[in-house]
């Protein structure tokens, strides 16, 4: 459902805002399963790492990373676009 938001929506700061609390949610998910002491990679991909041929530890590191990029892309896109915003509501106001 995101994906369609990102794919055809036209306000910037919604649609990285929405991106934001979606890898926030996943962050919180992957805090909680250390929290518990679950050592088990995480099986984000599910099958298709085993069609990749690549380890389960290797899959959970590129959806860590990725996860990494989503958070840092999103919330930087969502205060830019929140400080240009408000930039251009000054100025209108002087």
């Amino acid at each position: 459902m995101i994906g369609l938001f990102c794919l055809f929506g036209k306000n910037a700061v919604l649609l990285s805002v929405m991106v934001a609390t979606f890898a926030t949610e996943l962050l919180a998910y992957r805090i909680g399963l250390k929290w518990i002491d679950y050592h088990t990679p995480c099986n984000c991909l599910g099958e298709f790492s085993s069609k990749l041929h690549i380890s389960d530890a290797l899959a959970d590191n590129i959806m860590a990373s990725v996860l990494a990029f989503l958070l840092a892309g999103s919330y930087l896109i969502a205060g830019r676009e929140l400080l240009l915003k408000s930039k251009s509501t000054a100025a209108l106001v002087l």
